[in-house]
């Protein structure tokens, strides 16, 4: 074996075994700085930013979208196009070259990709911050419009999501996939399997955060939010409009009370009448919650409660054709001499024979009431006679010691006869002005016999009377002396509505005026004589197909409406008083429901675990916390619940139109914030992408 030359430290360094004439490395020069060897190319945080974005928004094919442009342009050399741009031309040229295996072009294509991926791994190792950051936002930029998948809730949210972080996922894979067609499937797969699982779960998670942090914030800030008068009226609108919400949702039809334009046109409707069920819970809310809320509510409600019967007397009073009694028997003496003047001609010229039953007799004998209307009737017959009224003469009656009527020329005819029976109702009239029932009803049920006695007496052997038939379709329908008689017992029988119909068609204009007024004078005795039962008796008559039917029938449709829409809006009136001031009034209760109060401290965890422990000083400070914030809370309700009371009672319905869009604007902010779950399941997609089988 050869000796091993002489170390000389003037010559450069040789490897053993290594020629003469090969390239040798420089000599050895101590007196030569020291020179370390070249660095790795620094890198910025604009091209992290630049590099992370486009990988994530163009879900990893940035570095294959280089290289395929490269391959398009590796047969003509030239200078390269700045890093991120796009030659449409060269990339065209590229897919062409690289799909049909031009070897140059395949060639620049991997020599660029790995250069791009390189630089790629360079950037996110020296700012993986930017670049991690730059690569999670630049896929959830990417616009993804939202699907009807939203409109079912939850699941209908995860599914959306889970579809796009495994859509994102796969895109992705393919990006970062390389080598054979089953490995981008398999990449595109895994890729796929993970975005979508992380999408899915981040959905729940992300909204369960987002509902969580405003609950809190709503919670602890809720007084601070109530403050101030104005900060109390957004929240007071609030719960008004998501009651009437409640109440529209939930009422067949979509209107539970009274419309706005109902509110302007009803004198004593309030905002609160606008509602149902969830706006009188919320009016029963805010008196138990504040007292002044309380007041608020007294005032109103039970101010037109306290004049519900004078309103509904003064509604039915306005539908009257005659207003008052004189009016009343001018139009029936009118009525009498236009269309039944002929009637009573013919009826008192077969009439004109001595008439008087035994029962007749009978009654005279036993009444001084009927003694007194024939009394009267003597000196009107004798005026009746003087002008020549069609059987009119002087009866030729005198009266004994005992004031019993001696029929000095026989029995009186039918003109004598009719003229007592007025005399027997204007008594009967007279005493039920008065107040006097009792008096009224004995000289009525005398009016009626006689008249009865007079029908039998002037019935011919077809069965018609002449009597009856002068009296109008009211007696031959009704069996009533006159059409307000008639309306009168059309109001308290139980005649069917059709057989009324079918004779109202007979009556005259004049007629048909009177029997209405009679039906509605029983009509207000009735609501009347209920007092504080009127609603609900109002209510039973409105909800009874037959009652409305003959109230139709009676008064004609357009004044059945009248009276039909008087009592909707009395009881939708007296459903607020109802609620208020019905039921238990347990505050508790009612802080439950709504949400209201409250607070959440270390102090309320310690004492419900087991009792309060004293030594805990988090316990204490959180009990103080709690206690103070309740406090707080409590005035905040105060706050709120008057300014609920003070809208519903107002008149103004905009109050819920300006709390329907606060809600939607919160509506649109957590709508916004949810979408924010989308927009993570495209990130969690990018990132799924890049994990390698």
């Amino acid at each position: 074996m050869p000796d091993k030359p002489a170390f000389d430290p003037s010559k450069p360094y040789q490897v053993v075994g290594q020629s003469e004439g090969s390239a040798d490395k420089p000599a050895f020069d101590p007196n030569q700085p020291f020179q370390a060897a070249s660095a790795a190319p620094q890198t910025g945080i604009g091209e992290a930013i630049y590099r992370g974005g486009a990988e994530g928004g163009g879900f990893g094919f940035a570095p294959k979208i280089e290289a395929i442009q490269s391959a398009g342009r590796s047969t003509a050399p030239g200078a390269d196009l700045v890093s991120g741009e796009t030659d449409i031309g060269d990339l065209a040229r590229g897919l062409y070259k690289y799909w049909s295996n031009n070897p140059q072009a395949v060639a620049a294509y991997n020599k660029k990709l790995a250069e791009e991926q390189a630089r790629n791994e360079l950037v996110a190792k020296q700012n993986p911050a930017a670049y991690n950051i730059a690569q999670f936002g630049g896929a959830m930029a990417v616009p993804m419009p939202a699907t009807k998948l939203r409109e079912f809730g939850l699941l209908g949210r995860m599914a959306e999501n889970a579809a796009v972080g495994g859509g994102f996922g796969a895109l992705s894979g393919l990006g970062q996939a390389q080598g054979e067609p089953g490995d981008y499937l398999k990449q595109a797969g895994l890729g796929g399997a993970i975005g979508a699982a992380g999408g899915g779960l981040i959905t729940p998670l992300g909204e369960g955060l987002i509902h969580g942090g405003s609950a809190l914030y709503n919670k602890f800030t809720y007084p601070l939010r109530t403050a101030s008068e104005e900060g109390a009226k957004d929240i007071a609108s609030r719960y008004l409009a998501t009651a009437h919400g409640l109440d529209v949702r939930s009422t067949p039809g979509g209107v539970p009370g009274f419309t706005p334009a109902e509110v302007a046109a009803t004198p004593h409707a309030i905002v609160g009448d606008i509602g149902a069920g969830a706006m009188q819970t919320l009016a029963r809310n805010a008196a138990n919650v504040s007292p002044e809320a309380q007041n608020i509510l007294d005032a109103t409600l039970m101010g037109r409660a306290n004049t519900r019967g004078a309103r509904l007397i003064d509604q039915i009073n306005s539908h009257f054709s005659y207003p008052d009694a004189a009016a009343t028997q001018k139009a029936l003496d009118a009525t009498e001499l236009q269309t039944n003047n002929q009637n009573y001609k013919k009826a008192f010229t077969e009439g004109d024979r001595p008439i008087l039953t035994n029962d007749m007799l009978s009654r005279i004998q036993d009444s001084k009431r009927m003694q007194d209307a024939i009394r009267a009737a003597v000196p009107d017959a004798k005026d009746d006679a003087a002008i020549g009224r069609v059987g009119a003469r002087d009866s030729g009656i005198t009266f004994d010691q005992k004031g019993m009527p001696v029929f000095n020329n026989g029995a009186p005819n039918l003109h004598f006869w009719d003229l007592v029976k007025r005399n027997l109702d204007d008594s009967a009239s007279s005493a039920f002005r008065a107040g006097n029932k009792n008096e009224g009803s004995r000289f009525k049920t005398l009016a009626e016999d006689l008249r009865n006695q007079l029908d039998q007496a002037t019935t011919d052997t077809s069965g018609t009377s002449s009597y009856q038939k002068a009296r109008s379709a009211a007696s031959q329908f009704f069996g009533a002396e006159n059409a307000s008689e008639a309306g009168s017992k059309f109001f308290l029988n139980k005649m069917e509505a059709n057989d009324a119909r079918d004779a109202l068609a007979k009556f005259t204009p004049t007629e048909r005026a009177l029997f209405q007024d009679a039906f509605l004078s029983e009509y207000k005795k009735y609501i009347a004589g209920a007092g504080d039962r009127s609603t609900s008796i109002l209510d039973k008559i409105n909800g009874s197909e037959k009652a409305r039917e003959k109230i139709n029938v009676a008064l004609g449709p357009v004044r059945a409406k009248e009276l039909e829409s008087m009592i909707r809006s009395e009881n939708i009136m007296n459903r607020m008083k109802s609620a208020v001031y019905g039921g238990s009034n347990t505050t508790k209760q009612i802080l439950a429901s709504m949400a209201l109060g409250g607070a959440l401290g270390g102090g309320g965890q310690a004492y419900e675990e087991g009792g309060f422990d004293w030594k805990n000083p988090g316990a204490i400070i959180g009990a103080s916390l709690m206690g103070a914030h309740k406090q707080l809370a409590l005035k905040a309700d105060q706050r709120v619940m008057t300014q609920v009371a003070k809208m519903i009672t107002s008149r103004d319905p905009s109050v819920i139109a300006r709390g329907h869009q606060l809600i939607a604007r919160s509506e649109n902010i957590m709508k916004a914030l949810q979408h924010i779950d989308t927009m993570t399941a495209q990130g969690i997609g990018s990132e799924a992408g890049s994990t390698r089988y």
